[in-house]
């Protein structure tokens, strides 16, 4: 990632690549009549790194292809289906990389009780909860009880209620950082190294970003994230990012960088994203844009966004052509290591605690998580915090809006979550663009993959029809 502070761990391809062969190779002929791909005895720290690279790796490539024209953070400048809102089903990668890799969690969570090391169990429950809040957040209802176990002959795992699932996740997560040793630690660990401290602090952190999106279902949040505030540690710097680092090792490459230049330059920077950058002279605007194509180099180069969901002809129109319309910074394809997909910041959880402050959930200066959540999105970018910016440029006003504004700013690459944001507070405000084919609304959810409508019809069709519809705009229970 475009950084300096950050404290990503480095991974090198010699760790990846032997850990997605262990489960296939044998160099013996003792035990001929064993099959070598279906393993019956694993080590958790065997099943631990890929569980973390494959979900991470679909987290950012989501991210960057969805999230991002999901939170209007870049817009499509060709084939804009997407930023049209013309949906459909296919857009399940996260579901069928996270559930692909959830019985890889669960058998580590399982191995870590078997081999009497709690810290593997309770990096699984980790583990499991981020990626679950991720699926429920994106479909509303969907398998979790169930879900993973088709070793026990659950073939058609039932859909549990967002509701339950909550529950479940917030339980999940206590009893991880009741079961951690931080003197202890985990090997095979590729987002933290073995540290337990951090995986703690991440933890906890989670808990308050889930109890803040349920915050107005759930009456205790406040008093719970009180107890969190006071009690348990969270994220205290960047040195605490829950980050995966992509390296310039294949296969440790980012997603982002696989692209052909044709492909990534298909999605742009959004004018209600520049513009922005640009009326703050935010720093950040040369960390993540380039200049347009024709005034690059020059000595008045221009940093141009698209409208969101324009017509094809629109796109192709505006301000003269793509030539003279921002791009991504081309790093982030050109070096295999400049992507990393962001699970939770520091930042964030301060901007967290600000909106909490502010509502009234807890007793807290939320111009000072303000400020520090600003400063901290800065400092991960690598861009100067101007001296004028928490004082004169965008100091903290009081309102919500203030704060959901710079959260946006520093949820870029995490577009998911900034659409998750949206969908609970309507801020900062996603406008519909003019060739939307939606009715002029932003979709609340992603419609179920195709594959359960076949595979798993009953479970799809009484979890579609719970929650009003397998449409885009159905509502979830945190809404």
């Amino acid at each position: 990632m475009k950084t300096f502070t950050m404290n990503a761990m480095k991974t090198t391809s010699f760790l990846i690549a032997l850990t997605l062969l262990a489960g296939a190779c044998d160099n013996g002929f003792e035990a001929v009549n064993d099959n070598n791909n279906q393993p019956t005895d694993v080590s958790p720290s065997l099943l631990l790194p890929n569980a973390i690279y494959r979900t991470s790796y679909a987290y950012l490539a989501d991210n960057w292809n969805i999230g991002v024209i999901a939170a209007q953070h870049g817009a499509q400048i060709q084939f804009g289906d997407w930023d049209r809102y013309k949906w459909d089903n296919g857009t399940g990668s996260l579901w069928n990389n996270f559930y692909g890799s959830l019985s890889d969690v669960m058998d580590v969570q399982r191995r870590g009780i078997a081999i009497g090391n709690p810290n593997y169990e309770a990096v699984a429950l980790i583990l499991k909860s981020w990626m679950m809040h991720n699926v429920t957040d994106g479909w509303i209802d969907v398998p979790y009880t169930e879900a993973g176990r088709a070793e026990e002959g659950i073939s058609q795992p039932a859909y549990d209620t967002q509701e339950a699932i909550y529950a479940g996740l917030l339980l999940d997560l206590e009893r991880a950082d009741a079961l951690i040793d931080e003197s202890g630690t985990v090997d095979g660990d590729l987002l933290y190294d073995g540290d337990m401290t951090r995986w703690r602090k991440f933890a906890n952190s989670l808990r308050l970003r889930l109890l803040l999106r349920a915050s107005n279902r759930l009456p205790d949040a406040g008093a719970r994230m009180t107890a969190i505030v006071a009690n348990a540690p969270i994220f205290e710097s960047n040195a605490d990012n829950a980050i995966y680092d992509f390296t310039d090792q294949i296969p440790n490459d980012s997603p982002v960088s696989q692209q052909r230049d044709y492909d990534f330059t298909r999605t742009v920077p959004s004018q209600r994203l520049m513009d922005l950058l640009l009326e703050t002279s935010d720093p950040r605007l040369f960390v993540w844009t380039d200049p347009t194509d024709n005034s690059a180099g020059s000595a008045a180069e221009l940093y141009i966004g698209l409208p969101n969901g324009l017509s094809e002809e629109g796109m192709e129109q505006f301000n003269g052509g793509e030539n003279n319309v921002s791009v991504f910074d081309r790093s982030f394809l050109l070096d295999k290591g400049a992507a990393d997909a962001i699970l939770m910041t520091y930042a964030e959880v301060q901007f967290i605690l600000a909106e909490a402050a502010q509502r009234g959930l807890i007793a807290a200066d939320a111009g000072a998580h303000y400020d520090a959540g600003v400063a901290a999105s800065f400092a991960q970018w690598g861009a100067e915090l101007p001296a004028d910016f928490l004082t004169a440029t965008r100091p903290y006003d009081g309102s919500l809006g203030r704060i959901m504004e710079q959260k946006w700013l520093a949820l870029f690459s995490q577009g998911l979550e900034a659409w998750y944001d949206f969908r609970r507070t309507g801020l900062p405000a996603i406008a519909p663009g003019p060739a939307n084919v939606n009715g002029d609304r932003v979709p609340r959810r992603f419609l179920y993959p195709a594959i359960e409508q076949s595979l798993n019809a009953s479970n799809y069709a009484e979890a579609a029809q719970r929650i009003g519809g397998d449409t885009i705009n159905s509502e979830g229970w945190w809404e």
